[in-house]
């Protein structure tokens, strides 16, 4: 997904917006007004959204993927793909596990391989590292650049519990997005 970008207008602007829209409608309109035995140069990409042509008329809708399928369809097939690449991931690492690197070689001839070893995971629960680390910087003043890098973890789901929301609202005010 691309980042959103917000992007505000004044009622100052309104003029000329209004004049921008009309000159580009007038020239999309000459555009696909030219005579159609004429043939024009198409290549599909991310302009075509603005096409009025796109669903009804693209002159290469057979190869446009713009045309194929609506803004609804497209995100609706986003999320079957998402969906379908979690789960096959997950069938491929219990392949790996049980039999080691999977190797393909397409009709290409390039050389696919799949490998995955199980990474063990540390974790270091709070109530145990918490007065550890207390004493540790306790003794250690110098390590404040390492304290201000430590972060918990396994708080967002807990925090959604409706007993938990005075909690919430208390950490809100320190929590950071990424």
């Amino acid at each position: 997904m691309e980042p959103h970008v917000l992007v505000e207008y004044t009622r100052k602007d309104l003029p000329w917006l209004k004049e921008l829209a009309q000159r580009e409608g007038a020239r999309q309109r000459k555009l696909h007004g030219l005579k159609r035995s004429r043939k024009l140069k198409t290549s599909p990409g991310r302009h075509c959204t603005w096409c009025p042509l796109l669903l009804n008329g693209c002159p290469v809708a057979e190869t446009n993927p713009y045309a194929r399928m609506t803004a609804e369809g497209r995100l609706r097939f986003a999320l079957w793909l998402q969906e379908a690449e979690k789960q096959n991931t997950k069938v491929l690492k219990d392949l790996m596990v049980k039999r080691g690197p999977i190797h393909y070689r397409d009709g290409n001839q390039n050389e696919h391989l799949a490998e995955f070893a199980p990474a063990e995971k540390k974790y270091y629960p709070y109530r145990d590292a918490v007065s550890i680390l207390d004493e540790w910087f306790g003794a250690h003043p110098d390590e404040q650049g390492l304290r201000d890098k430590l972060t918990v973890s396994g708080l967002s789901s807990a925090l959604k519990a409706e007993k938990r929301a005075e909690l919430a609202q208390k950490l809100a005010g320190v929590a950071t997005y990424t």
